[in-house]
């Protein structure tokens, strides 16, 4: 992670990791997918847990699988749905983890808590996610959709 580390999400370090990424994120925001987008403005993964990771290398795809929550709700509690992300053109994934650090909470990769994009140039756009086991994927990509 760039901006959203898990010292940040700790309170282990200064800076205001929010309004970095928002004022990267306004200058960027065009060069990202119209899922990206809404991502960052309409449709939330705040609290989602991960459910499947299909890769699909030869077709250079993956399908991430979240079971997350209606934020639109306004009220608690929300009700759950499943959210899909499509990524084509994907180029590399990483999964990183550090096994002496993390929040306590669910198991697994645990409650996908901040996540960041990178816009790298001619398409490629790069997805991070952290999540409260302080598990990281970065996902590298041309493409996404969300179900």
């Amino acid at each position: 992670m760039k901006y959203f580390t898990l010292n940040w999400w700790m309170g282990q370090c200064e800076g205001d990791a929010a309004k970095e990424y928002l004022a990267y994120l306004e200058d960027v925001r065009d060069l990202l997918p119209q899922a990206a987008q809404r991502l960052e403005k309409d449709v939330s993964i705040h609290d989602a847990k991960l459910i499947r990771l299909d890769i699909d290398i030869a077709a250079g795809t993956l399908l991430m699988v979240l079971d997350g929550f209606d934020w639109t709700w306004g009220h608690f509690p929300l009700p759950q749905r499943t959210i899909t992300l499509k990524y084509g053109g994907v180029s590399w994934v990483r999964s990183l983890a550090d096994p002496k650090s993390g929040l306590p909470g669910p198991h697994g990769y645990g409650d996908l808590g901040y996540w960041e994009f990178e816009a790298l140039g001619d398409g490629l756009c790069e997805h991070r996610m952290l999540f409260s086991t302080g598990i990281e994927i970065h996902i590298r990509f041309r493409e996404l959709s969300i179900d």
